[in-house]
């Protein structure tokens, strides 16, 4: 019995030696594997040349986002950047935002200086009023018009009116500038003007009609007089 116990106990000590050995083996192979990644990553870390982007624009305190990701408000740097394309985005009320798409080079040092546009606004007015408003080719309305949010540049206006000339003219938005312009329209020529003549029916005078109506009358007669004799003629002779 004492044999049994004690054959029984050698070999619980055995096993727990092997499971010991095996576990401090494997958290040895995930200690190296844990310090080769770190040493993996130090070496990528000081093979990857950053570049970096100082950010100003005018105003300043303008929300800034690098690839759609919200940054500090200008003035602010951008750092620790991968070389490639990035975009960055300036906004604050009030004004037009801007995007602007940048190449970073390894190692390089740029400087971004962002100017910010308020919006322009226009009012146009015409006589006569309700003319139909064409703005950069779209459908804007009708006079008088309105509009408080033009982008500053170039654009084109068209007033169209029924039984009137056309209109058409550039307008240069200015930022920040507010313009009025106002616009005679011209009717167009009577001859254009005037709806299209319908076709009319050929009347005919009276003294012809009833000469026409008398004619119909002694036809009809007629016709009555000879049947009534061709039946009379079909009796007698069946008699």
């Amino acid at each position: 019995m004492n044999r049994t116990v004690s054959i029984a106990m050698l070999i619980s000590v055995v096993m727990a030696g092997a499971l010991f050995a095996e576990q401090k083996k494997s958290n040895a192979v995930i200690l190296a594997k844990a310090m080769q990644d770190t040493s993996a990553k130090k070496v990528f870390a000081s093979a990857v040349h950053y570049g970096k982007i100082s950010v100003t624009t005018v105003p300043d305190s303008a929300e800034i986002a690098l690839d759609s990701i919200e940054k500090p408000k200008s003035p602010c740097v951008l750092d620790s950047l991968m070389p490639g394309t990035h975009f960055i985005i300036a906004k604050r009320k009030g004004y037009y935002g801007k995007k602007i798409t940048i190449e970073v080079m390894p190692d390089s040092s740029q400087h971004l200086d962002i100017v910010l546009v308020k919006p322009a606004s226009i009012f146009v007015s015409t006589t006569p009023a309700a003319a139909r408003v064409l703005f950069d080719g779209r459908d804007a309305g009708v006079t008088p018009y309105e509009n408080s949010k033009v982008k500053p540049g170039s654009h084109s206006i068209r007033l169209e009116k029924d039984q009137y000339g056309a209109i058409e003219t550039s307008y240069n938005a200015v930022d920040g500038k507010t313009d009025s312009l106002a616009f005679a329209l011209q009717p167009l020529p009577s001859i254009l003007a005037q709806p299209p003549l319908q076709p009319k029916t050929k009347e005919i005078p009276v003294e012809q009609k009833q000469g026409l109506d008398k004619t119909l009358l002694i036809i009809l007669t007629g016709i009555f007089v000879v049947f009534g004799v061709a039946v009379f003629a079909i009796e007698s002779g069946s008699n």
